[in-house]
């Protein structure tokens, strides 16, 4: 996978690419000082350049750059602990399963598999939704032309004129962390209840965006890490899925019930191989721009020896005491907000970033504080929706 490139290509009537190998290649480290790192991180000619680059300053620090195309947050994790077990003379385990094995058994499934069935389960869970989940935004225009937004050409026109602006998201965040006595009670009841975590935490954030939108149909879109099989656990590549959700959130359950309903849906969902166009297509659904996104425990605490330090770009800037900006761009130009939840050995950090250009702070602050709440509170599981949302 790493020695791969990209050709555009059209599928299904999608803008997509195809990967090809090439061989003979050899990663060139590159060397920099405190000076010139900077130029580490540039844009990349899928169709022609190495698709990673290792660089290193003055022997100090290890930097290490993998497009997306053939990365994920796991892989990253999984190059980086294999790298480590060469530099410290080990012997790396035999790879049962390459990301060519799971791309060609993917693309056999799409192109072979009747999805009948899982397009009549996505009609149904979408069968009341209307449109996508809008928050209230800074713009008294803009909230007053939300009916727009259940319209597909009403996000390519809005996409088109962020790229022909070069409107950016001007991005802030919230965030806090679940204690270990939290982290305790949500797993006991996640095992309890036979529950998804990733659906424990979705069904929560999704009450919460109700109570501030006042919709009771949440879309978003999940990001699935997708390595629910052993094997795919070794595989580098870009396996991560997009999965489009509605929640219908019921006033008058029980939040625990809710979290039940959520993750038997979301269960099934996993299940599916469907690409996202294909539902979205079916349902005349533009992509939802609420990303939800949670990382498991096998992503995160991986350095158990701490033999090496992973850090981000800022702080090597900040480490030279340059001042440069370098604040990296995590929503993209489809994104309104991202909720990510990670999991560590023995609590949970939550993160929301939003575009301030759209989005009062308040509002985010108010979302955090309402999530906060109804999570670290476990007798609130066995409390009606309406209860929670009146006693706020």
């Amino acid at each position: 996978m790493l020695r791969s490139v990209f050709i555009p290509k059209k599928v299904d009537g999608q803008n997509t690419s195809y990967g090809k190998i090439r061989n003979g290649i050899k990663i060139k480290i590159e060397h920099y000082t405190r000076d010139n790192f900077k130029k580490f991180v540039r844009p990349y000619d899928i169709s022609k350049d190495l698709l990673i680059r290792i660089g290193l300053i003055e022997k100090s620090f290890l930097m290490i750059d993998m497009n997306h195309l053939i990365s994920d947050g796991f892989s990253m994790v999984l190059f980086i602990k294999e790298l480590f077990k060469v530099y410290n003379g080990e012997k790396l385990n035999y790879i049962p399963l390459q990301y060519g094995d799971f791309a060609r058994e993917y693309n056999r499934i799409v192109e072979t598999k009747d999805f009948t069935n899982e397009l009549n389960y996505y009609k149904e869970i979408f069968k009341d939704v209307n449109g996508i989940t809008c928050l209230p935004y800074k713009s008294s225009l803009k909230n007053r032309m939300k009916f727009l937004e259940k319209y597909k050409f009403y996000h390519t026109l809005d996409l088109g004129k962020r790229i022909i602006f070069g409107l950016q998201a001007i991005e802030k965040s919230v965030s806090f962390e679940l204690n270990q006595s939290v982290f305790n009670s949500i797993n006991r009841n996640a095992k309890r209840y036979n529950l998804s975590k990733t659906a424990y935490m979705l069904a929560i954030y999704s009450l919460v965006l109700s109570f501030y939108s006042g919709q009771n149909n949440i879309y978003s879109l999940l990001i699935d890490f997708n390595r629910k099989s052993l094997n795919a656990n070794t595989v580098i590549g870009l396996l991560v899925s997009e999965l489009p959700v509605a929640i219908k959130v019921d006033q008058n359950m029980r939040l625990i019930d809710f979290i039940i309903k959520c993750s038997d849906i979301l269960l099934n969902l996993l299940d599916f191989n469907i690409p996202n166009y294909k539902v979205l297509n079916e349902l005349n659904l533009p992509k939802s721009r609420h990303i939800f996104k949670y990382d498991p425990c096998e992503m995160n605490d991986s350095n158990d020896n701490k033999t090496y330090e992973i850090t981000n770009l800022n702080k090597i800037y900040k480490h030279y005491n340059n001042n440069s900006n370098t604040k990296d761009s995590i929503l993209a130009i489809v994104m309104d907000c991202l909720c990510m939840v990670q999991e560590m050995k023995d609590h949970y950090r939550i993160e929301i970033i939003y575009d301030s250009r759209l989005f009062d702070d308040l509002l985010f602050t108010n979302i955090r504080d309402m999530y906060y709440y109804i999570l670290s509170d476990e007798s609130l599981l066995y409390s009606n929706i309406t209860d929670i949302q009146a006693n706020y």
